[in-house]
């Protein structure tokens, strides 16, 4: 893969601001947090006029991180009170498919198939490096393969995409953020 400079920039500052805050990735959130509201006009995520985006439903906060990037699902229940069928977004769908490590492309929507090959080399990039080194670490990867693995990180998270933009400062608080994948 070609080497792009912006992603290069983009890695070197994380990893500077990381270490700035002593590798405590709670004051790295919080640094975070207080250079967004610094520079609240240069957000991208924001709407037309400047104005933030509405408030995700309570329920939704109260579920946590993953429940913002999904709607909830529909469930279809029979006289029992006993669920026969639920209707799923496509993104949450997706989302589904790569959190339970679905390769087969036949199980994925028409037009998003090449998700299921995107995460298979992922899973395949994440298993040699973990045979390698004992744990997935992306700073051990080679920089083609790391940027391979953001190359088809970045695929998966499109295909997740529910078009959803919350502003950093909106997210809870007090939680250490995961591993990529």
């Amino acid at each position: 893969m070609r080497r792009d400079p912006i992603v290069e920039e983009i890695h070197r500052i994380r990893k500077k601001m990381l270490e700035e805050c002593g590798g405590d990735l709670d004051r790295y959130f919080d640094q975070l947090q207080a250079d967004e509201e610094k520079d609240r006009e240069r957000l991208v995520s924001s709407i037309a006029g400047g104005k933030r985006p509405p408030a995700r439903p309570k329920e939704a906060r109260s579920m946590g991180h993953d429940a913002t990037e999904l709607k909830l699902p529909e469930f279809t229940t029979d006289a029992g009170g006993n669920p026969v069928a639920v209707k799923l977004d496509t993104a949450g769908y997706v989302t589904l498919l790569v959190r339970a490590n679905v390769t087969d492309a036949e199980l994925w929507p028409p037009g998003m198939r090449k998700g299921a090959k995107a995460l298979a080399r992922v899973r395949q990039i994440e298993a040699d490096c973990i045979a390698q080194h004992g744990e997935f670490d992306w700073e051990k990867l080679p920089e083609d393969i790391q940027d391979e693995y953001d190359s088809l990180c970045a695929v998966l998270d499109q295909l997740q995409d529910t078009g959803e933009r919350v502003a950093l400062s909106d997210l809870p608080r007090g939680r250490t953020p995961k591993s990529r994948r």
